[in-house]
């Protein structure tokens, strides 16, 4: 005992209740995790639980590992609760490929706590291997691949437990989709409004969410949508992706039967609809069933002369009316905090129903943005073949993309702002006069991503660093656009949004509230966590310095803000002691299993 130090030993007093909850703060720290497995037999008990709890399987060879291992050690497969399989080793032998079934096989009839599966890969999945797959009691949440030419939808409708509560398909092709019935069917009970309303309560069976990811697929249609609807009462979430021939008029009927079933809680929660065929005027008419949406997601709409799904942006006649429903609706959905919107990648904005009508398209009201400057090589600006050798600094030279309608975004900020704490725009450009808005009026924004155009650097700074509860931002610009973001810019943004919050901290933790112009304003968030820039994901790391007359002398202590306050005789982080937060940035670490959320959206 003499040779421990005093910090080991103030560890070693620590309850061991408190081992799981602190070693679960690194569940996507994988190799962390596994270095904790090995500190002793006590660490070994906590971590070895927490490390085969989730396995995120993208590598062949790890997956070999993992289910050779699974399939040897009942107790660790025991702890497995989350699969997700999109890898799979085509190239080995068929021995090896027999043996790998096998362990499979064994893995996941041993694994009795499984709840979530997803198995997406292609080819991977057949009908020796699917009874296995599905046979877990405790599955509630599936996703599989579409892809049928190597396993039976009938087996799979067969063998589905009816416990499941949350299914996604991945591209399915013409077989699964008229199968699609028979699923919802086996499911989901008919759910009839006659029903004694002591069964229709919170926690009902039923199938609770649904997702279909199509390719811009007409498989898919609104008599599926229709058939299904009845057996969708109890429905909360809904996402149809590339689905080209569903129209408004199967979305309703869906939206329809889940707000009028008597289930509780009524109605859809969380809808998105990403490159369908859904008009403008049927936004409107959703309207009605949408009291409980809290999440909503929406693709920019496209040309009404390829069946509103094409390659095509809409004119700007068409993104006005589109807005103008689309503001309404938001403005009839009291519950709203998370909403998306995005542009298809790849695809043209429409100048007009005429491929070669050339008219001029604003952006000050939204819809297509026809930039009136392009940029060349050299560095100098064209207009209509021009050229501008000292273009005025007022003027930001931007793509053509389609922009955010200032109307939509007064509803968002004047009706939702104080409920929204997710807000994206992918492919939508947003001007940094639309972002101050969101800053001033979505006080409770937690997650924010961006399309800008302008190379203001300064400004986005100071705007990003005034939202109050900001812990993940994400910043997308055109390559040909005027905004670029080195990595030293976005270090900077980083610590200004720290320091602001730590500021913002000491002001509370001093006064108990914060006042502007007699405004009490709400407690401070915990502070920028991750931040991102077109393809790029950083984690916010942050090193507690004290900065004196002799310089900065680092101080091994990192954390949230709020832990530094409990410093003996220090008021705040950062006050006039010294105490400094030093921002660094971490690249996304690929080895924990995870892709980054944020650029998971899907561009249909």
């Amino acid at each position: 005992m003499d040779e421990i130090t005093g910090q080991e030993l103030g560890f070693l007093s620590l309850p061991i209740d408190l081992l799981v909850p602190i070693l679960s703060q690194l569940q996507h720290r994988v190799k962390d995790l596994a270095s904790s497995s090995l500190v002793s037999k006590t660490f070994n008990r906590a971590a070895t639980p927490l490390l085969y709890e989730n396995l995120f399987l993208r590598d062949q060879t790890r997956l070999r590992l993992v289910f050779r291992t699974l399939a040897s050690n009942r107790e660790l497969a025991s702890y497995v609760k989350v699969i997700e399989l999109r890898v799979f080793p085509f190239g080995l032998s068929a021995e090896q490929l027999e043996k790998l079934e096998v362990d499979i096989t064994k893995a996941l009839l041993q694994a009795t706590s499984l709840n979530q599966l997803c198995w997406t890969r292609t080819g991977s999945l057949n009908d020796r291997l699917l009874p296995a797959l599905l046979s877990p009691r405790g599955l509630e949440s599936l996703e599989i691949t579409g892809d049928s030419r190597t396993w039976s939808p009938s087996l799979l409708i067969q063998r589905l437990p009816t416990q499941l509560r949350n299914l996604s398909i991945i591209l399915p092709d013409r077989r699964v989709v008229n199968s699609l019935v028979d699923i919802v069917t086996k499911l989901s009970s008919t759910v009839s409004t006659s029903e004694p309303q002591e069964s229709q309560v919170k926690g009902s069976e039923g199938l609770k969410s649904l997702s279909i990811l199509a390719q811009h697929s007409p498989l898919l249609t609104d008599a599926h949508i229709k058939a299904m609807a009845p057996h969708l009462g109890h429905l909360q979430r809904l996402s149809l992706v590339g689905c080209r021939a569903v129209t408004g008029e199967g979305i309703l009927s869906l939206l329809r039967s889940s707000s009028e079933s008597g289930i509780q809680p009524a109605g859809i929660q969380e809808l998105a609809l990403e490159g369908l065929n859904v008009s403008a005027s049927s936004l409107s008419s959703m309207r009605p069933y949408l009291a409980s949406l809290r999440l909503f997601s929406i693709t920019y709409p496209r040309s009404s002369s390829s069946g509103g799904s094409g390659s095509r942006l809409c004119n700007s006649q068409g993104a006005a009316e589109f807005y103008h429903h689309l503001e309404e609706l938001v403005r009839d959905a009291p519950k709203l905090e998370e909403f998306t919107h995005y542009a298809g990648a790849g695809s043209l904005p429409a100048l007009g129903e005429d491929e070669d009508e050339q008219d001029d398209v604003g952006y000050e009201e939204g819809g297509v943005a026809q930039s009136g400057l392009d940029l060349v090589e050299n560095g100098e600006a064209s207009r209509d073949g021009a050229t501008l050798r000292n273009p005025s600094p007022q003027i930001h030279i931007r793509p053509t993309i389609p922009t955010l309608a200032w109307n939509l975004l007064r509803s968002l900020t004047d009706h939702r702002g104080g409920r929204l704490k997710k807000l994206r725009f992918y492919g939508v450009g947003i001007s940094l006069d639309q972002l101050e808005l969101i800053s001033r009026s979505c006080r409770s924004l937690e997650d924010l991503v961006i399309q800008i155009w302008e190379d203001d650097v300064p400004k986005l700074q100071r705007i990003l660093a005034s939202i109050p509860k900001l812990t993940s931002v994400h910043v997308l610009s055109h390559l040909s656009s005027g905004a670029e973001l080195v990595e030293s810019d976005v270090r900077e943004i980083a610590q200004s949004c720290v320091d602001a919050n730590t500021e913002r901290l000491s002001r509370w933790s001093s006064n108990g509230k914060e006042e502007v112009g007699g405004e009490c304003r709400m407690e401070p968030g915990s502070g920028l966590r991750q931040i991102g820039f077109r393809n790029r994901v950083w984690l916010v790391d942050r090193k507690l310095v004290r900065v004196g007359s002799e310089g900065k002398e680092k101080v091994s202590l990192s954390g949230p803000e709020e832990e530094v306050e409990r410093k003996e005789g220090s008021r705040g982080p950062c006050d006039h002691l010294g105490w400094k937060w030093e921002v660094g940035l971490k690249r996304w670490d690929p080895s924990a299993g995870q892709f980054p959320e944020v650029l998971l959206v899907v561009r249909a």
